[in-house]
């Protein structure tokens, strides 16, 4: 009699866990891993490298991935970014070359990059080029994976991630 019970309830246990790891929801979950140091090109223009993966448990279609030129006041930095003390002075320098009311003075840009497909547990590496010398003098880079949030995510807070280094 011990032995069924024992055995039935090794079958019940087995059974529910099926059923609810069954029942988890499929979401991706992507993020922005790192953003290389950007390097001259050949044509002299600036060549990016973004690392973007899928740590969810479904497959993601295309993945917009956003990468611009990030201007902001120290302050905003601190709050938007959570730049390290370390890296102050580049938006103070920034700031101080900058016409009134500016945020700096380097040249805006902006480019978008589709991944086509990006599966679970994937991690690919992104190419982005801009035309001119970012690092003038300094270089400030935003990226983000599905910055319109069209893509249901585990969790849309990783989405984002900043570069920064003096020129």
């Amino acid at each position: 009699m011990t032995k069924q019970i024992f055995t039935k309830t090794l079958l019940f246990l087995a059974l529910f866990l099926f059923s609810t790891s069954s029942f988890e929801q499929k979401k991706a979950d992507l993020r922005i891993k790192d953003i290389e140091y950007p390097d001259v090109s050949e044509s002299g223009g600036t060549d990016i490298y973004i690392i973007v993966s899928n740590k969810g448990n479904a497959t993601a279609e295309n993945v917009e991935v956003k990468v611009w030129d990030v201007d902001l006041f120290l302050n905003e930095a601190i709050d938007a970014w959570g730049i390290d003390e370390g890296d102050y002075w580049i938006f103070e320098e920034n700031a101080a070359r900058a016409e009134d009311g500016q945020r700096d003075y380097d040249d805006d840009w902006e480019k978008t990059v589709i991944i086509p497909k990006l599966e679970a547990g994937e991690t690919v590496r992104i190419h982005v080029h801009v035309d001119h010398w970012i690092y003038d003098s300094n270089c400030e880079v935003g990226a983000e994976v599905d910055p319109n949030q069209k893509i249901d995510e585990k969790d849309e807070g990783n989405n984002k991630k900043g570069f920064f280094a003096g020129g």
